[in-house]
């Protein structure tokens, strides 16, 4: 039980870390998918309130591309190097005033949220009808701050891109390249916030989950302990009563003796009765207590056993206990299997009695190897078994019943003990039966040849 509980307390970790991994996931694709949500709402309130993005392209285009072509002359005239003239565009005057444009334009059309922007240089190349001059080109880099106020471009995302062609002379011309990126401040803050209501489900879904975990769990040890006290109850219980009991049978079977010469049948009947309800009493307590234990398969007594011939032997002696049932016997097998006699005699038995305790009159008896198993198949005429009660027919102190009425004596353990006695030999009962229509078991063992 312990182990068991163990291996459903890790099975039940794993599956609560999975679903942890799969909301974390969830949450997270959600979180990029508002991001990016976020994103264009950004640029489409700029489209739609910059007349097009018009009054930020005046901001920015006129002086920008004055200062390039004027830069792009002086190379073509051989006055300014390569270096020089991408120094000269990074540290531009024009610098402040387009930045301080672009933050006029920014202020007036969003004033809901801090901006940081940036225009980024990304290609300066002079081209004529025999080459193309790279002046300057490299991938997106904050290095290349034209004008503005960025420091990252971690956290910024692309508004505008500006791709310019110049014409310098008739064969000549300027192609350049430049990214106005923007940045809104605490822009992970704001997208957070408008997840606060998927963020709350998801919280409190995974503390109610981990809730109902703990309830079960707390449950499951609970009936674990209840278990453990039942069952230490019944042992201590049985233990008390075999001794009393061994004292009625020695003191009864002591009267039988002295009674032998007295021609009383009344108290020679009264004597058997004791005697033979003291030995059934006896019985059950040991059931009781066999079953009780739950280390009690560890040590069969294996030995081969001929499964057909070890069969009929059972079947003559509850013959001889049960004279008025008619039996019909077919063995079809040779198999040996490995097992131990003394309990799988009580096994079978315990079926056997079973069906003459719920009205059978007629059992029939069949045996053969199918699939490396050996099958026994008791097969008898009783009163059936009710489809939606025979998944708890195995279990310990499960009794078949009409209502409130248990209309058979026992201790519901037969069953139970048959089912554990099998396991313990690797085996399988399986039943087949209908309401007033009679039960099949079929049991099938592993044989060894």
């Amino acid at each position: 039980m312990n182990r068991k509980i163990k291996i459903l307390v890790a099975f039940s970790c794993l599956i609560f870390v999975l679903l942890c991994t799969i909301q974390y996931y969830l949450v997270q694709t959600t979180y990029e998918h508002k991001v990016s949500e976020f994103k264009n709402e950004i640029k489409n309130y700029f489209y739609n309130n910059t007349n097009h993005y018009t009054s930020l392209d005046t901001a920015i285009t006129f002086s920008k591309n004055s200062l390039y072509q004027t830069l792009a002359e002086n190379y073509i005239e051989n006055k300014e190097t390569r270096f020089v003239i991408k120094n000269s565009m990074l540290k531009n005057n024009l610098r402040d005033t387009i930045s301080q444009k672009l933050k006029t334009e920014f202020a007036k059309h969003f004033s809901d949220y801090e901006i940081n922007f940036g225009l980024v240089l990304n290609k300066f190349v002079v081209y004529n009808k025999t080459k193309a001059d790279t002046i300057y080109a490299e991938k997106p880099n904050i290095r290349n701050l034209f004008a503005g106020n960025l420091k990252t471009l971690e956290d910024a995302f692309v508004l505008r891109n500006y791709t310019n062609n110049f014409a310098l002379d008739k064969h000549t011309q300027l192609i350049t390249e430049d990214t106005l990126y923007i940045s809104v401040v605490n822009y992970k803050s704001i997208v957070w916030q408008r997840m606060s209501g998927i963020l709350a489900l998801s919280v409190i879904s995974m503390l109610v989950l981990m809730f109902l975990f703990y309830l079960a769990l707390r449950a499951l040890i609970v009936q674990k302990n209840i278990n453990e006290v039942t069952t230490d109850f019944i042992n201590n219980i049985t233990h008390e009563f075999q001794t009393p009991l061994t004292t009625i049978g020695v003191s009864t079977k002591i009267l039988a003796q002295n009674m032998s010469y007295n021609q009383d049948d009344s108290m020679r009947q009264t004597i058997s009765t004791i005697e033979r309800q003291n030995n059934r009493l006896i019985k059950l307590i040991n059931q009781v207590l066999e079953c009780s234990v739950e280390q009690k398969w560890k040590h069969l007594q294996n030995q081969s056993i001929e499964i057909s011939s070890f069969v009929q032997s059972i079947i003559s002696d509850f013959k001889t206990a049960y004279p008025t049932i008619d039996f019909y016997e077919q063995y079809n097998t040779t198999a040996t299997l490995y097992g131990d006699a003394f309990h799988l005699t009580t096994a079978i038995t315990n079926v056997l009695q079973n069906a003459v305790k719920y009205g059978s009159t007629k059992i029939v008896i069949e045996t053969k190897s199918v699939d490396n198993f050996a099958q026994l198949i008791i097969t008898d005429n009783g009163i059936g078994i009710d489809k939606k009660k025979q998944s708890l027919l195995f279990k310990k102190f499960y009794r078949i019943n009409e209502g409130n009425i248990h209309n058979n004596k026992g201790l519901g353990l037969g069953l139970y003990y048959v089912n554990q006695i099998i396991k313990a030999h690797k085996g399988i009962i399986n039943l087949k039966s209908e309401q007033g229509k009679g039960a099949s078991f079929t049991i099938s063992m592993p044989y060894v040849y």
